[in-house]
């Protein structure tokens, strides 16, 4: 059986502009595939546009590789988990280890699917930095490479969201 809804394909004609291939912004017509299964039973398959982003394991993917869904879903989760946090009465060491556990588990499971620029993981970085720094009674103004260092050299030993999207990555690449 095939789930027909859950099915969809991309139609993406191409064309050069100043020597750079870039999909066609022509309009997306409403054509449909129909597969007529042996059983008699008619699926339809819809067509997505080329700069639609569509929803498949939990993660916001598209052909051209346009990922404003895929940033608000992650900022999202940060800033649910922020919010809990601010709100929770847990001792300060269990909230390094929600973070640890929960969020970056949230995050890490998406994040090899996704490219984020440097300056976007920042952005999502400062929405969880306080709580962080704060747990660890750091002051919010404590410099940013200490958080990131390694405990050997005095730092919190935190990892970057760009880090971790990294590793994740190269973790996807080699299978491991």
């Amino acid at each position: 059986m095939v789930a027909a809804d859950k099915s969809h394909y991309y139609d993406i004609r191409w064309e050069l502009r100043n020597g750079i291939q870039v999909a066609k912004s022509d309009k997306c017509d409403e054509s449909k595939i129909i597969l007529r299964q042996c059983d008699g039973v008619v699926r339809e398959f819809r067509k997505m546009k080329p700069y639609e982003e569509h929803k498949t394991l939990g993660c916001w993917v598209n052909p051209l590789g346009i990922q404003n869904k895929a940033y608000l879903q992650i900022q999202n989760f940060m800033q649910s988990w922020a919010n809990r946090m601010r709100h929770s009465n847990l001792p300060a060491k269990l909230i390094r280890k929600s973070y640890e556990s929960e969020l970056k588990s949230q995050i890490r499971y998406r994040l090899p699917v996704y490219a984020f620029s440097k300056k976007q993981c920042d952005k999502l970085m400062k929405i969880v930095n306080p709580i962080l720094l704060h747990s660890q009674f750091m002051n919010k103004n404590y410099p940013r490479t200490l958080v990131y260092a390694n405990d050997q050299y005095g730092g919190l030993n935190m990892t970057h969201v760009y880090d971790i999207m990294g590793i994740e990555k190269i973790n996807f690449s080699l299978c491991i």
